[in-house]
């Protein structure tokens, strides 16, 4: 009788572990459920019923494996993709290679795909990007990459306010000549020094600049892919 009543106990507090669990997942990894499982689970709180599984939240995606990003559904697996490179051609190109065995064939296979594009689908990737130094488009226009890429000019929030705005005098000149935003891989670069390339290449044609533009967006586009897996 004891061992019934002690089975009964376990069972009764069932309820509970699940939603400490739940809760655990939810507000301390800040991973975010969705899909509903069966209507009748036990115990579990109404925002989690369904069959689904957890996602990674913004905050925490680099703790993503190699794994769970070869398992995405196909459409998640596109957000993940254009969140690294704002091409959709380039973002179709990759579908084949998953599932990936490792990262350094990944970043290999992304390079190659993206020098398979044309200038047209360089030019959408470039549209994704805020221009150097624009803050405020950085918070509303591109929410979901704001974290990489406010850490990826954290070099301009030191800059003075005369460098930000020979900055944006530069972007507006450079994008009224070449027809789309100034590109730099800005990762570990200072305001001044960027302002710097951003002056030399206003000298550079059309086609020289256009080659150099899609040289940086992948090197973003690897670093990125890289951040995502970290």
């Amino acid at each position: 009788m004891n061992d019934g009543r002690r089975f009964c106990r376990n069972v009764s507090t069932l309820p509970f572990l699940i939603q400490a669990l739940y809760f655990f997942l939810t507000r301390t990894l800040r991973l975010s459920y969705y899909s509903p499982l069966p209507s009748a689970a036990i115990g579990l709180p109404t925002a989690m019923r369904g069959i689904g599984k957890f996602q990674l939240s913004d905050n925490f995606r680099g703790l993503m494996t190699l794994h769970d990003l070869n398992t995405l559904p196909v459409q998640q697996l596109k957000e993940e993709l254009l969140k690294c490179c704002g091409s959709p051609a380039w973002v179709n190109k990759m579908l084949p290679f998953f599932p990936a065995e490792d990262l350094v064939e990944l970043l290999e296979d992304a390079e190659e795909e993206w020098f398979k594009c044309s200038p047209e689908d360089w030019k959408e990737a470039f549209a994704h990007h805020p221009k150097i130094g624009d803050k405020e488009s950085l918070k509303k226009k591109f929410a979901s990459t704001a974290q990489w890429a406010s850490a990826e000019q954290s070099g301009v929030n030191e800059a003075s306010s005369e460098t930000i705005g020979a900055l944006a005098k530069a972007n507006e000149e450079y994008e009224k000549k070449f027809g789309y935003i100034f590109i730099v891989c800005a990762t570990g670069k200072s305001a001044e020094e960027m302002l710097g390339m951003l002056t030399t290449r206003l000298m550079n044609d059309p086609e020289e600049e256009i080659e150099i533009a899609a040289d940086e967006q992948n090197k973003i586009t690897k670093l990125r892919l890289e951040k995502l897996l970290e």
